[in-house]
């Protein structure tokens, strides 16, 4: 009996320890959090940020996300969460890789991601990510200008004046008379690449928390800028098949330095959103609304939805629909108001999607076209012994 006892007196104990333990956990979360709001001030930051230095972080990635309009950090797939949302790595139940590319602005702008997601061991899931959006082969004029003044004559030439009295000579302009070398031309490229290590925990059953380290490498022609960020993510599930999550990028600012010296500050920012999945009972049928919103302390006014001093939040929706768990169909509307479409096609091994974006207010630049092959390592493995 009083062994028995014992046996019992130490189980609860573990079980109040483990509480304990949960409990401060959270504690130190929200302090971590309230600081961040009350200490860091991310509106007093516009002294020192550069209100476009990150933009190319704010691009988005994921065909399934963006067809959802990015209204998706409460319910990422797991290879594009270490970017929308780290903590909903929890749910990820295999090990998983994705390969994505999408051409923006007339093809004139590609941009590729590679991830990697890892299923969670215990409390605890991981993945990984690069990104590239790159502008390749740019003219360079740079060494082409026949700088030789209206005349059109330069030293060495038959008939040299001398320098032209109304300065155009040498002046570093193409002015009238001037012509350019095309012999000459070269060219350059310009990318912004991101390599993202993410972790999660699960703190409590409703209650999951995770964390992205941002390393990021910038070039244009012969200038680089190296730099480092952190986000944050929070994911409450308050009953099965809802989400409400949140997402703090750029929590303590992203430093990026240029090797002229020059240095950008990236501010923070928060997105926030919900979702819901329902299953029809008598129909082969789901549904999953979403909604979102970024909150961003740039001054971007011009292309937020409500904008109060230098803050701005710019909304996101999306609506998915699942036939058999096999094929989706998607819709949504992105940060800038423009229209989002979908479509993916589900198997055991894998998903292949595509996503269309229609424009809106680039409509001028043409249709973005978003391609994503994902591949479910261990499921893959399988069908391959079954069939070989």
């Amino acid at each position: 009996m009083q062994l028995q006892f014992r046996e019992h007196s130490a189980h609860y104990g573990r079980i109040n320890c483990n509480f304990m333990l949960r409990r401060i956990e959270f504690k130190i979360v929200l302090c971590g959090l309230l600081a961040w709001v009350l200490l860091l001030n991310p509106v007093n930051l516009l002294a020192i940020g550069d209100k476009y230095a990150g933009e190319f972080l704010k691009f988005g990635l994921g065909v399934r996300e963006m067809a959802l309009g990015g209204a998706v950090v409460s319910d990422p797939t797991a290879v594009a969460a270490h970017y929308w949302n780290p903590a909903t790595l929890t749910d990820n139940t295999c090990f998983s890789g994705n390969f994505m590319h999408t051409e923006e602005f007339a093809g004139a702008v590609a941009l590729d991601h590679f991830a990697l997601a890892l299923p969670g061991k215990g409390e605890y899931s991981f993945g990984a990510g690069y990104l590239r959006i790159g502008v390749d082969d740019i003219a360079d004029t740079r060494n082409a200008l026949l700088d030789l003044g209206t005349d059109g004559l330069g030293p060495g030439d038959e008939g040299y004046p001398g320098p032209d009295a109304d300065g155009t000579e040498g002046n570093g302009r193409l002015d009238p008379g001037e012509r350019l070398d095309y012999g000459k031309f070269g060219s350059f490229g310009a990318s912004e690449n991101a390599v993202f290590l993410s972790g999660a925990k699960i703190l409590q059953p409703k209650l999951k928390v995770g964390g992205t380290l941002k390393m990021l490498y910038r070039s244009l022609g012969d200038d680089k800028a190296y730099g480092i960020g952190f986000d944050i993510g929070i994911l409450y599930q308050p009953a099965p098949k809802i989400n409400l999550a949140a997402a703090f990028n750029d929590l303590t600012t992203t430093f990026m330095l240029w090797n002229d010296g020059e240095r950008e500050i990236v501010a923070p920012s928060l997105r926030i959103g919900g979702s819901v999945h329902h299953h029809f009972k008598k129909l082969p049928l789901a549904i999953e609304p979403l909604f979102g919103a970024d909150i961003l302390f740039e001054g971007k006014q011009n292309t937020s939805d409500i904008s109060i001093g230098g803050t701005v939040v710019r909304a996101r929706i999306g609506l998915e629909v699942i036939y058999k768990e096999c094929i989706a169909l998607r819709a949504g509307r992105d940060d800038l108001g423009n229209p989002q479409i979908g479509l993916g096609l589900n198997t055991s091994v894998g998903s292949l999607d595509y996503g269309l974006g229609l424009g809106g207010s680039y409509a001028e630049f043409g249709s973005s076209h978003r391609i994503a092959l994902t591949l479910h390592f261990a499921e893959l493995q399988r069908a391959l012994k079954r069939y070989l």
